[in-house]
């Protein structure tokens, strides 16, 4: 119960600077165009689950929200009975960016597309190795820095994000659907 007591709080803050931003910016003068419509950058944690290097386009630009899609690529090791194993994940994701100059409130939701050699585990020891693929589906709520001339970029997110892992301790093509409340934060270059 600590647990969820925790992520209630961290929303709840979320949503205050939300709010402080949206009073702040969308209230702040005439929007700027951004002239600097492509970033990269690398997130940890985040929709890649620990790290991804990442490409992102501004498309629409209407008042004060910018519309961008994003596409990423994240990897980690793993380790299952003293082998290692590279896992790979390719996050996709719709942002809209609220306000005006460089702060904003960015909210989006996307898929990523998890790929994964996976070795069960029995009370007997490990199974065969599987690679399994399959999808989970992200939301982000947060802050970003950015400039409409370009320059340094970064975000601080809530990305909780629902999946349905493959199970460990089957050892079939069963999967189990979790829910992860989860943050991530980046740092780049809009150019």
């Amino acid at each position: 119960m600590n647990i969820l007591k925790m992520i209630g709080k961290q929303i709840i803050g979320l949503g205050f600077i939300a709010i402080c931003l949206l009073q702040t910016t969308v209230c702040d003068g005439q929007p700027e165009v951004f002239e600097k419509k492509n970033a990269f950058y690398v997130e940890a944690l985040g929709n890649a689950r620990l790290v991804s290097a990442n490409y992102e386009r501004i498309f629409n630009q209407s008042g004060n929200m910018k519309t961008a899609i994003r596409l990423g690529y994240g990897f980690w090791k793993v380790q299952y009975g003293g082998e290692n194993f590279n896992n790979s994940m390719l996050p996709l994701e719709l942002n809209s960016l609220i306000g005006n100059k460089q702060h904003h409130l960015e909210i989006g939701f996307g898929t990523t597309v998890n790929f994964e050699k996976i070795r069960p585990m029995f009370y007997s020891g490990f199974g065969e190795v599987h690679t399994v693929s399959y999808l989970s589906y992200h939301g982000r709520i947060g802050y970003r820095y950015q400039k409409p001339t370009g320059g340094l970029l970064f975000r601080a997110s809530f990305t909780p994000f629902y999946s349905r892992d493959y199970s460990f301790t089957t050892g079939k093509n069963d999967y189990e659907k979790r829910f992860y409340p989860w943050v991530g934060l980046s740092v780049g270059y809009a150019f």
